[in-house]
């Protein structure tokens, strides 16, 4: 045996699918294996290049490969191979601790309009489940949308033919022709696809025990349909005839279950679960799907913890049941040999190193540390003619009639400022319902008065290029380039994410002209934020800039961009984008304004 932390070690293992349902057998399964203190790794799977990573803490390697035959070079080992080399199947792909499967019934084309967009903003995948007397029809995907589905890794399931009660049908034998002309419709769509899942219309529990009892004529081993509860723990699961079956419910903007999968891996490590939800037709903005998909991300997802693994249900189901039948053997170790190694990459060149730097927080609020440079307002469809520069509140209203304008005086901060992160807080005095709607920040282009601004005008002696201050080109940017932020409920304060804005200003103090908040939503409601001259100072508009200044700079403010004198008057909106080539809004969306100097 070679001497420790002296030579390559060549682990062999075999991966044996055979008993692994056909239709699953070709799911990649995530293996970790131990392999000790070492200074790097190469998996090859079936003689292929196998992407990994080594988790040195651990000495584990984690990596997922759908090949049989797998072989992995440790690099500098420090201990014999005796030690090393045990190997396990994670429960979840990528050794995730819950997985999230998200089905859209019927196939509408808003599924591919609207939320694959979405998802796509993640790399998000999901299912659609498909009528098949629907498919092509006005209103719903045709073939080339179903074939670009599957390309970018979707599934589509089975959602009959007909869509139909079972009660609806004279007899069990027209309710398996009905399914069964629904894979035929799909797989004429998308040649050479075959449905293996089946979502059952109007969650009608009559049609599982169908689908269990036939499940090998219909080539259908999964049945989403139960309605109830939308989630289930993996380990332990066990596989039969009426086991494939998987409650759901619609998916919520801020999703509680989300929350719940996390508190339930926390309390009880090493345990996993899948989330199983859905939705049919999908808005262009402040959807649910849009809401929950942004939360998952930035709490759970990369953008989080990493925890969740998102994915079809069917994909899900392949992976559980590859898991739970496949064996991987430790073979004897091989002779060094030569193995695939991942494709070059051109190395990043490198720079001169950043001088280092100090961080800086600044919060502007008017009447706070004596700073007096907000200005804010809103303008309303509802009120053309009137200005609101002198009120306590802005009102922001979903069906483009009402919109807050907010500005802050930045010339405190320096013009060499590397702006880190700029939020922009405001505080909700008053809903109307107990709907809710987004928010979203766009830079206006033009100078305004919180004097004189109202539906048409911009200034006493300007004009806005369109009415509520909608025009691309002139008043506003756009495009934002900030997520939406979710507003639901008063008495609380609502951030907007306005780093992109804060920056240009700072770079162009004559860009300076404020911000404009835009509400979308499915339905109408009004949310009331408390401007720059509430009464409570505390819960008047906030802006927080975080910045960056090199140690050895000599701080250089940033001078005041000339613009229209203003009130004192503060908005905060939503985030804004800069205006290269962005997607045009159409110009009867209105937003917002905030106007910073």
């Amino acid at each position: 045996m070679p001497a420790e932390g002296n030579t390559d070690l060549y682990l062999h293992f075999s991966i044996d699918r055979t008993a692994i349902p056909d239709w699953a057998r070709a799911a990649p399964l995530t293996l970790r294996v131990v392999v000790g203190p070492a200074t790097g790794a190469t998996v090859n799977g079936d003689g292929d290049y196998v992407p990994s990573v080594y988790d040195a803490g651990h000495g584990a390697l984690l990596f997922s490969t759908a090949a049989s035959d797998v072989v992995i070079r440790v690099r500098g080992a420090i201990s014999d191979s005796s030690a090393l080399g045990r190997a396990e199947i994670t429960p979840l792909k990528d050794d995730k601790s819950w997985a999230y499967s998200l089905t859209f019934d019927d196939g509408a084309d808003s599924t591919f309009t609207n939320a694959k967009p979405i998802l796509d903003r993640y790399g998000y995948t999901a299912s659609a489940a498909i009528i098949g007397n629907h498919i092509g029809k006005p209103g719903f995907m045709g073939p080339a949308e179903l074939q670009q589905l599957l390309a970018d890794g979707w599934a589509l399931n089975n959602h009959t033919y007909s869509h139909y009660y079972v009660s609806q049908f004279p007899n069990t034998a027209a309710v398996l022709r009905d399914i069964s002309m629904a894979s035929e419709a799909i797989s004429t769509a998308v040649p050479g696809y075959t449905a293996h899942a089946f979502t059952a219309p109007f969650h009608d529990d009559h049609y599982n025990p169908i689908v269990a009892a036939n499940s090998e004529a219909l080539g259908l081993y999964l049945v989403e349909g139960l309605g109830a509860q939308a989630w289930r723990q993996v380990d332990g699961f066990i596989h039969g005839k009426d086991n494939f079956l998987i409650g759901r419910r619609s998916v919520q903007p801020l999703e509680p279950l989300f929350d719940e999968m996390h508190d339930k891996a926390t309390a009880h490590p090493g345990t996993h679960y899948w989330l199983t939800l859905l939705e049919h037709g999908v808005a262009e903005a402040c959807d649910p799907v849009e809401i929950s998909s942004d939360y998952l991300y930035t709490h759970y997802g990369a953008g989080g913890t990493g925890e969740v693994w998102v994915a079809p249900s069917i994909d899900v189901y392949r992976y559980i049941l590859a898991h739970d039948f496949a064996t991987v053997t430790r073979l004897p170790d091989i002779a060094p040999q030569s193995l695939a190694e991942p494709p070059p990459t051109i190395p990043t060149p490198t720079g001169t190193p950043a001088p280092p730097s100090q961080r800086i927080t600044v919060t502007l609020q008017e009447g706070a540390d004596a700073y007096a440079g907000t200005t804010d307002t809103y303008i309303s469809a509802w009120e053309s003619s009137i200005t609101h520069g002198t009120d306590s509140g802005m009102a922001l209203r979903t069906g483009d009639v009402s919109f807050p304008l907010l500005q802050f005086d930045l010339h405190a901060i320096p013009a060499e400022a590397d702006v880190v992160s700029a939020t922009l807080s405001l505080y909700a005095t008053w809903q109307s319902n107990g709907l809710y709607a987004c928010g979203r920040a766009y830079g206006l282009k033009r100078p305004w008065s919180e004097d004189a601004a109202d539906w048409y005008a911009a200034t006493t002696t300007s004009l806005w290029g369109q009415q509520g201050a909608s025009d691309t080109t002139t008043d506003r940017d756009p495009a934002s380039f900030a997520l939406r932020t979710f507003l639901s409920g008063d008495s609380r304060w609502y951030d907007f994410p306005v780093t992109w804005l804060a920056q240009r200003w700072v770079n162009t103090p004559q860009s300076n002209h404020g911000l404009l908040l835009y509400p979308s939503g499915v339905s109408s409601t009004q949310m009331d934020f408390a401007s720059s001259e509430f009464w409570n100072l505390s819960q008047r508009p906030r802006l927080t800039i975080v910045y960056d200044l090199p140690l050895d700079s000599t701080p250089t403010p940033t001078p005041s961009p000339s613009a229209t004198p203003s009130p004192t008057h503060t908005t905060s909106p939503t985030p804004e984008a800069t205006a290269t080539t962005v997607p045009a809004f159409p110009w009867r969306l209105f937003f917002p304004v905030v106007r910073v100097s």
